[in-house]
């Protein structure tokens, strides 16, 4: 696969509407319709159902973009994802976070402060950072990769290892 951005890409990132609701922005080789969510909302896609926690319904959220930032829970039987695109500690702990056995890394594993107290709540088996090779922003950071050893957590890279694939088989439970 090509290294970085197969989970960014699909979720759009920091992309957010005016009255605060997140858009997600597919390529249109895709042909699926978009949809605008905000927190509360919910999808459910064959044996996934994606929770949205935020951004909160009519604004909100922060004045930084990535503040706004769509934040989903990804459930199917066995398994629990939590993807925070770009929003960093300060944002995902204005509410609980339910444990998950994978975290996608915030912003692509940059320096989050509070990522310890995200990790205490979530207690991920095993973490992706999907981060172009090479990047400029020298993403992921050492702090974030510090982090994530102390509480031995698996790391799987998309710099390194290009396409990221986890199953429900290889997770042992949150």
């Amino acid at each position: 696969g090509r290294p970085g951005g197969a989970i960014h890409g699909l979720l759009g990132g920091s992309a957010g509407a005016a009255d605060g609701r997140a858009g997600v922005a597919l390529p249109a080789e895709y042909s699926v319709p978009a949809r605008v969510v905000a927190g509360g909302d919910g999808l459910r896609g064959g044996d996934w159902r994606l929770d949205v926690l935020a951004p909160p319904a009519g604004g909100g959220g922060g004045t930084a973009a990535n503040d706004r930032s769509l934040v989903i829970v990804a459930r199917a039987p066995g398994l629990t994802v939590l993807i925070p695109s770009d929003a960093e500690g300060p944002v995902l702990l204005r509410r609980p976070l339910p444990p998950a056995a994978v975290l996608v890394v915030s912003h692509h594993g940059s320096d989050d402060p509070r990522l310890g107290e995200v990790l205490r709540q979530v207690r991920p088996a095993q973490a992706v950072i999907s981060a172009g090779a090479d990047n400029r922003h020298g993403h992921p950071a050492a702090t974030t990769l510090a982090a994530l050893a102390h509480a031995g957590i698996r790391v799987r890279r998309t710099d390194r290892e290009g396409d990221v694939r986890i199953t429900a088989a290889t997770l042992r439970p949150p």
